[in-house]
């Protein structure tokens, strides 16, 4: 509640305040100044002039009037206000100022004069597009004026001469605004662009300030004669000139070829006698010369004699290219020296130039070469079992027994099992000896396999990579297991018609052995014997009584009064008979001696073997009969009483 007491008393005392202050009046040393009345403004006290907005005990309220005409007082705790502001030349007022501020940069200039307060700036005016601000200084400019001639050009109030190679923009004539450089084929002149003359458009360098800085651009292996002209003349052989531009009155020309160099007409440039044994040696010149033969280049420009002993060949590129010829087989050992020596054994040199301030030496002749001294090459070691495996040798090795010929340069031993025989020209020519009866089944194999019964195989040798294999026997003979050859089937009857056989046959019965593969059969009539050695030996069996009368014919009777006993007569042989004994070839054909017959009548007989028929006598008889040779016949006494007549023929012949 005191605190809401405090507070209006506050507020009354406020507001008496306000009213006292009002009326103009000053109150107590004990009361405050709180406003004053319009046309006046508070002061700290009644001789101050000095403007003081708080109020306090002594506070004097003072007349507008004591701040001049230019000022204006509100009342109030409100100090004078200034309302109009006079400005020198080369200052404005600026927005609700009351100073005058220096006009600024070139780009403003201010007259001067009296302006009232506001809140718009006033005085200052901008410069004219194409002017420039005169007076004062930069920041006091009072005045503007035109620019001036296209030398000229303005921005910002300031004037600044075209630069140099430049020209004038904007504007007019004299009120330019600004400057371009001259670009491409136009030249600045007194800020003016202006184009290069004619085909003088080469030189399109920006900035140019003179026609005479404009160029015309020339081919190469061209010039112009004619200052301003556009004629190109060309250069002549031996003359040169490269592509280049010539500026607007001027003239260019062509450069001759120095010695060591040439031309053709039109040339840029001229081009060194560069080949290796191309040279010149006067000026102007549209083509080269070739060195001399036994001559080296020395320059571009000249050749020199090549030194003594050096002069082969064509011209030189340069002194060590002078060229001796060295013969096969020898070499050069010293530089710059003409002696040739000879290349030792086992070394080679083929014919060959050196140049001078060189040498050449003879090379080594390789493993498997060798050369005698004075070789132009080597000579490989081309025999079957030659070999060199040193280097710089002058003859070849001869491969060693059991080993065989790996390369020219190398001998190699032969596998195992392998090394039978001379050196081999290569490992297939490595030996091995087999045996007889024997053979090598595997290739490069050491074992040796035997023979098959029917087979044979001699004792031989064998390469290595290779194999033997036993042959066959042929037909007409044989082989035991392991034999080194085959047997002929020799024995009279023995024959093989097979191949690879392990024994023979035997000539079958009623055949004869032909050779000995075959046998034949035997002839007709003659097949009754053993197998037979030949034809000959064919059989015919003649029965006791026939025999082979003719040559190869069949058995026949050995007829009447003959005897034959059975037999056998070889093809190609006859047989004989033998004729029966006196009186006793009355029979047929007999067997044997005894069975010749003799025929004895009636009444005879054959009392005595082997003798004649003789009468059976008186008082007998017998009948006609035979009988064989070595045999008797006997007779029959007649019956008694009838024995009185002669030999009777039978009993009924007795007579009484």
């Amino acid at each position: 509640m005191s605190k809401i007491l405090r507070y209006l008393a506050c507020l009354f005392m406020l507001i008496f305040a306000g009213n006292a202050l009002a009326a103009g009046y000053s109150c107590p040393s004990y009361k405050k100044y709180t406003s004053c009345a319009s046309g006046y403004y508070m002061t700290s006290s009644s001789s101050s002039t000095t403007c003081n907005t708080t109020a306090k005990a002594g506070n004097a309220c003072r007349p507008c009037s004591v701040m001049g005409s230019n000022y204006t007082c509100s009342g109030g705790t409100a100090c004078p206000k200034l309302n109009r502001v006079t400005c020198s030349a080369g200052y404005y007022l600026k927005a609700n100022a009351t100073s005058c501020s220096a006009c600024g940069g070139n780009n403003y200039y201010c007259p001067g004069g009296t302006y009232n307060v506001s809140s718009s700036a006033q005085g200052r005016n901008t410069v004219s597009s194409g002017y420039y601000s005169t007076g004062g200084t930069s920041t006091t400019r009072t005045g503007q004026s035109a620019c001036g001639g296209n030398n000229y050009y303005c921005s910002a109030g300031v004037r600044y001469t075209v630069s140099s190679g430049y020209y004038s923009t904007g504007g007019t004539s004299t009120t330019r605004t600004g400057q371009s450089q001259c670009t491409g084929a136009t030249y600045c002149a007194s800020g003016v662009q202006n184009s290069c003359p004619g085909s003088y458009t080469a030189n399109t360098t920006a900035g140019k300030t003179s026609a005479s800085q404009c160029q015309i651009s020339v081919s190469a292996g061209k010039y112009i004669a004619t200052a301003n002209s556009s004629t190109q003349s060309t250069c002549a052989a031996g003359r040169y000139k490269a592509a280049h531009t010539v500026n607007y009155g001027s003239t260019s020309s062509c450069s001759t070829c120095g010695a060591g160099t040439y031309s053709s007409s039109g040339a840029a440039s001229c081009t060194a006698c560069s080949g290796s044994t191309q040279y010149q040696n006067l000026t102007g010149q549209s083509s080269c010369k070739t060195v001399s033969s036994g001559y080296y280049k020395s320059s571009n420009s000249a050749q020199t004699q090549c030194p003594s002993g050096y002069r082969d060949g064509a011209g030189a590129a340069n002194i060590n290219g002078c060229e001796m010829d060295v013969d096969a087989g020898h070499y050069v050992g010293t530089a710059n020296s003409s002696t040739q020596s000879t290349c030792a054994g086992g070394r080679y040199k083929a014919a060959h130039t050196v140049k001078y301030g060189s040498t050449s030496s003879c090379s080594t002749c390789g493993a498997g070469t060798y050369s005698s001294s004075g070789a132009a090459s080597c000579t490989a070691c081309s025999g079957s079992t030659q070999y060199q495996n040193l280097t710089g040798q002058s003859s070849c090795k001869t491969v060693s027994s059991g080993y065989y010929k790996s390369s020219n340069s190398a001998q190699t031993q032969c596998p195992s099992g392998y090394r039978d025989g001379a050196g081999a020209a290569n490992v297939n020519g490595c030996e091995m000896d087999v045996d007889a009866g024997h053979y090598v089944a595997t290739a490069n194999s050491s074992t040796q396999s035997t023979c098959a019964g029917g087979r044979y195989k001699a004792a031989h040798t064998v390469k290595y990579g290779s194999t033997s294999s036993c042959s066959t026997c042929g037909a007409g003979t044989y082989s035991s297991s392991g034999a080194a050859s085959c047997t002929a089937c020799s024995g009279s009857t023995q024959y093989q018609n097979l191949t690879g056989q392990s024994s023979c046959k035997t000539v079958s019965s009623g055949y004869y052995k032909s050779s000995n593969s075959a046998q034949t059969q035997c002839p007709a009539n003659y097949r009754d014997g053993t197998g037979a050695a030949n034809i000959n030996a064919c059989k015919t069996s003649c029965a006791g009584g026939t025999y082979v009368a003719t040559a190869n014919a069949a058995c026949t009777s050995v007829g009447t009064g003959y005897y034959r006993a059975a037999h056998t007569v070889n093809y190609g042989s006859t047989s004989t008979r033998s004729q029966c004994p006196a009186n006793y070839r009355d029979g047929a054909a007999a067997s044997a001696q005894n069975g010749c017959k003799t025929s004895c009548d009636g009444g005879t007989y054959v009392a005595t073997a082997n003798a004649a028929c003789t009468s059976v006598g008186t008082g007998y008889y017998r009948a006609a009969h035979t009988v064989n040779y070595g045999s008797t016949s006997t007779r029959s006494q007649c019956p008694a009483n009838y024995r009185d007549g002669a030999a009777a023929s039978a009993q009924n012949g007795c007579k009484t």
